[in-house]
């Protein structure tokens, strides 16, 4: 029966419970020369494979070596030797090893020549010899195998004597621990299991997966970790505990599994920890996570027109990440001495995350319609989405709702001559507005002052003195205006008022002779206005308050004749 035996990794990351992986491996060369001893006669079998190694839902493909080449021979080979029976085990070694380092050098140049025309990055050749020992009744086989890398550089030890079944060890480490910063729930579902089984040398499973929860002790450290940085200390230990007196000496290491199990050799696929991808910001050079942002919720709850600072502006949302999954191969001796093979790297699509942020902002709605915050920022922080790497990263963005105080009545004047009020609302922050208007007790509406009444309304800046001169505030049907009131600020905490009943009255129109219905008596005559009164002013600070004028009502004075609705 035609043995092969590889020392090629092959992947089985059925541990990866991710979408399924996309990017392939590089393109890989296997070659195997089998010598059989038939009664005497040495017939030799050469078989040559080239192919990618392929990633799907279930791990990486077996069957990876697809495109067999039609004259194997012609890739590379290694010339005949026989072997008399009656040699020694000791002797069939030495005198192997002699011939075949010596016809080495030739193997590997026609490999890399075949590498080169063909686009191959790694290449393994494996030969395999049946020789009978002395004293032995069954056969034994010469095994070598070795590695050329994808910087061509060959990788091999000395030839050993297998017995006639040699099997390979395969085993599997998948990572517990996840990127620090990402949810613990987003880890591999078999993270920090350690899984083994025997391969024959036709890579067929002579067993089935025996498995250790190792709770992550073979983990690759991270930064923050209270050891020596080296993304490789969790292989070195998998590979030979013995290599650091740091690593974790509970569970068994790849050298003591090839000797429990008698395996030749060991494939071990080590599964690193999820990581997102990162993308360089162009402006900055910053790594930035690649992430899918929805923010599905935003808010800012107003405290009030005069306390914009500590206005509330709130974001909820969802967070995914691309995540990347990274398994590296490696060949591991007997002697727990191991090497690296190849490497495959596949991309997935994390959960979706919550996440919620507040922060204290100054700014309106409007100021704020393109500012999310920052998810996962410490401290909370306003970033632009239209800004790079966001505007590649926001794929919802909700309109802001307003909420809380967004207007304030910071001030009333309720006095017998003048109504007026200090407000403020968040169209226009830092400002204020004064509204004054003749309260309706002294308000006319008969005879010749009947008139419409306006408020005059005025804006102010907070901390800012300002002044307007008086402007009317009453109209009378004929198209008189009168009533003048002015508004000033003093740019602390108070609002005066001037202007307002120091006007003469509308007596000029008609020739200065009116008539004017008051409790349904009519006077006419010659008129004019006295009017007596005190400035008044207000306080910004929200406090009603009570005021007390010695203003009296207008009187109405000079000739004139009584009517009454009697006749009289």
């Amino acid at each position: 029966m035609r043995r092969i035996l590889t020392l090629l990794l092959v992947a089985f990351a059925a541990a990866l419970q991710a979408a399924p992986l996309t990017d392939a491996g590089r393109k890989a060369l296997s070659v195997y020369q089998i010598v059989d001893d038939q009664s005497g006669d040495l017939v030799t079998t050469v078989d040559a494979r080239y192919g990618t190694p392929s990633m799907g839902g279930s791990g990486v493909s077996l069957d990876y070596f697809a495109k067999k080449i039609p004259n194997p021979s012609s890739v590379g080979t290694l010339p005949i030797r026989s072997y008399p029976a009656g040699m020694t085990q000791s002797q069939v070694l030495a005198a192997a090893k002699d011939h075949i380092f010596a016809n080495a050098p030739a193997l590997f140049a026609s490999i890399k020549s075949f590498m080169k025309a063909n686009g191959v990055s790694v290449a393994s050749f494996t030969f395999q010899q049946k020789v009978y020992i002395s004293s032995l009744t069954r056969p034994k086989y010469i095994v070598w195998s070795a590695i050329i890398d994808a910087q061509s550089r060959p990788m091999y030890r000395d030839p050993v004597l297998a017995d006639e079944l040699p099997m390979i060890l395969q085993a599997v480490y998948t990572s517990k621990r996840v990127m620090d910063g990402l949810p613990s729930s987003w880890s591999y579902s078999e993270g920090g299991i350690l899984k083994y089984r025997l391969l024959d040398m036709q890579l067929q499973p002579q067993t089935s997966w025996t498995s250790i929860d190792t709770g992550g002790a073979f983990d690759e450290p991270q930064p923050g970790d209270n050891v020596a940085y080296d993304p490789d200390f969790g292989v070195k230990c998998l590979a030979n505990k013995a290599s650091s007196p740091s690593c974790p000496q509970g569970y068994p290491d790849m050298k003591a599994l090839i000797d429990q199990t008698g395996a030749i050799a060991g494939i071990l696929d080590y599964v690193r920890m999820v990581q997102p991808v990162y993308d360089q910001d162009p402006a900055t050079g910053d790594l930035i996570a690649r992430a899918a942002i929805s923010v599905d919720k935003r808010t800012l709850n107003y405290a009030g027109c005069t306390s914009s600072a500590s206005n509330l502006y709130s974001n909820e949302g969802r967070i995914g990440y691309t995540l990347i999954t990274t398994v590296d191969r490696y060949m591991v001796a007997a002697d727990g001495a191991y090497a690296y093979l190849n490497q495959f790297n596949g991309t997935s699509i994390s959960p979706t995350e919550s996440y919620s942020a507040s922060l204290s902002v100054s700014g309106t709605a409007s100021d704020l319609n393109a500012k999310i915050i920052e998810p996962k920022s410490n401290p909370a922080q306003l970033v632009d989405v239209s800004a790079s790497p966001w505007n590649r990263m926001v794929v919802y963005l909700d309109p802001i709702t307003v909420t809380g105080n967004t207007s304030q009545t910071l001030g009333v004047v309720n006095a017998p001559t003048l109504y007026a009020e200090t407000s403020c609302d968040t169209s226009r922050p830092g400002w204020f507005k004064v509204s004054a208007i003749i309260p309706p007790g002294e308000q006319c509406h008969a005879g010749g002052c009947n008139s419409d009444y306006f408020w005059i309304e005025r804006w102010f800046q907070f901390g800012t003195p300002a002044s307007y001169s008086p402007a009317n505030s009453a109209r009378t049907y004929r198209g008189y205006w009168w009533e003048p009131i002015g508004i000033s600020y003093d740019g602390g905490g108070s609002v005066s008022f001037s202007g307002y009943g120091t006007e003469t009255g509308p007596s000029s129109e008609d020739g200065g002779y009116q008539c004017y219905y008051y409790e349904w008596t009519a006077y006419c005559g010659y008129t004019y206005w006295i009017v007596y009164y005190t400035t008044p002013s207000m306080p910004l600070d929200g406090i009603s308050r009570s005021y007390t004028y010695s203003t009296l009502p207008k009187r109405r004075e000079g000739p004139y004749f009584y009517y009454d609705s009697g006749g009289g």
